[in-house]
């Protein structure tokens, strides 16, 4: 039996508190799946903005000059967002979601 239980404390207090002893994070099973959709979204975003880089960079005309100072500004706004995402912020990671797809899908439709 671990101090938490012995005290008594129960549910998520439990839980955040069993997750504070190992380091760890408490988020429920829809948190965990919306990060991890969310997640996906920006890998996928940084595969398009990559996929452009590439085509820019072997003389691909179709990218402009500028679409590649845009996908440079994307790379790092991801990372920000990547760093500071909250799991338990679901608004958050619904308009990252959307968005992310979004870019990955324009830019896909693009090459």
């Amino acid at each position: 039996m671990t101090g938490v239980e012995r005290h008594g404390a129960s549910g998520r207090a439990r839980e955040a508190l069993l997750g504070a002893q190992v380091g760890g994070f408490v988020w429920d099973s829809d948190e965990a799946v919306g990060y991890e959709v969310a997640l996906e979204a920006l890998n996928r975003a940084v595969g398009a903005l990559n996929v452009a880089l590439d085509r820019a960079e072997a003389g691909d005309t179709s990218v402009a000059v500028a679409d590649v100072a845009d996908v440079a500004a994307e790379l790092g706004e991801i990372r920000r967002v990547r760093a500071t995402l909250d799991p338990t912020d679901r608004v958050a990671v619904g308009q990252v979601t959307t968005r992310y797809y979004r870019l990955a899908d324009r830019y896909a439709a693009a090459g």
